[in-house]
């Protein structure tokens, strides 16, 4: 049984990140393979929490939980055989936990640990969905082109996100986001995104930044964020199809989460020419007073 327990924590901080890939290789080995995972952060992101000494770990012979303090949650990772329990208890925070699964392959049963995660009082936060980019196409371009025309003659400006900038883009980020999903901006990496262009606002005739668009890189999706009080005026799309038009890298191969709840911005991405993908990420939340044991 893996033991998730709040007393425990500050004895079982990870130090290194070949502990943390070590952990999971074992557990894999002794399960000969069947194993139940979505541990799959990045070395340099681990490296981070591990440093701040924020990221700890509760094993068993046959799985190891990662939690990772992100100040108003804790985000929870498992490898795992199918058959282990979990027990959670005196945890002074709700715990996240996220699944990104094709839909045929979770069709298929394997989200079958999301059952667990129910029976003990998880509830289901958000159903985020996988657009793929191809955009923007010509015509859509040139549609778009007159927004952004319209907006540079009210006095906006669109630009890349400046050094001085990044934390009221951070603000904007935040903002717009629910407090659980807090750590997919928490994790970006700004000098790295400014270097590769991929961070565009828009600026307003005070020089403040309305919205923010994060390109995406990879498998990290993008984001674009704009202040409640201008969301009406449509800036998100002009945002967005400057900050690809700019960018100019081939986004065939990329792809944005929306959360399934976000009809305004489902509705600019399939303008835009964005197509839905088959992937979908869902989000569990166990509140604080609700921790209790699951198998």
């Amino acid at each position: 049984m893996i033991q998730l327990n709040g007393d425990r924590l500050k004895d079982n901080i990870l130090s290194s990140v070949q502990e943390y890939s070590d952990m999971i290789g074992s557990v894999k080995e002794l399960s000969k393979g069947k194993v139940f995972t979505n541990c799959y952060m990045t070395a340099d992101i681990l490296e981070k929490y591990i440093f701040q000494r924020k990221l700890f770990f509760c094993k068993s012979k046959k799985g190891v939980a990662f939690l990772i303090d992100r100040g108003n949650c804790y985000t929870l990772q498992l490898c795992s055989s199918p058959d282990e329990k979990i027990l959670a208890e005196k945890l002074d925070k709700r715990i996240v936990a996220e699944f990104v699964y094709n839909e045929e392959d979770y069709n298929q049963g394997k989200g079958e640990i999301e059952n667990k995660l129910i029976k003990t009082g998880f509830k289901l936060n958000n159903y985020i969905l996988e657009y793929r980019i191809g955009f923007p196409a010509p015509e859509v371009l040139v549609e778009q082109k007159k927004y952004i025309e319209h907006f540079e003659k009210q006095g906006y400006r669109f630009g890349e996100v400046r050094n001085q900038d990044i934390q009221e883009a951070y603000s904007v980020l935040a903002s717009n986001i629910e407090s659980a999903d807090i750590h997919s901006i928490d994790d970006m990496d700004w000098p790295r995104l400014l270097l590769n262009h991929y961070a565009f606002g828009i600026y307003s005739s005070e020089n403040k930044i309305c919205g923010v668009c994060i390109l995406p890189q990879g498998y990290t999706g993008g984001l674009t964020a704009v202040l409640r009080e201008y969301r009406q005026l449509h800036l998100g799309q002009a945002l967005t199809t400057f900050s690809y038009h700019m960018n100019g890298v081939d986004n065939s191969k990329q792809h944005i989460w929306i959360a399934s709840t976000n009809a305004v911005n489902q509705h600019v991405m399939e303008k835009l020419g964005a197509e839905r993908g088959s992937h979908r990420a869902r989000q569990y939340v166990l509140d604080a007073g609700d921790v209790e044991h699951f198998s």
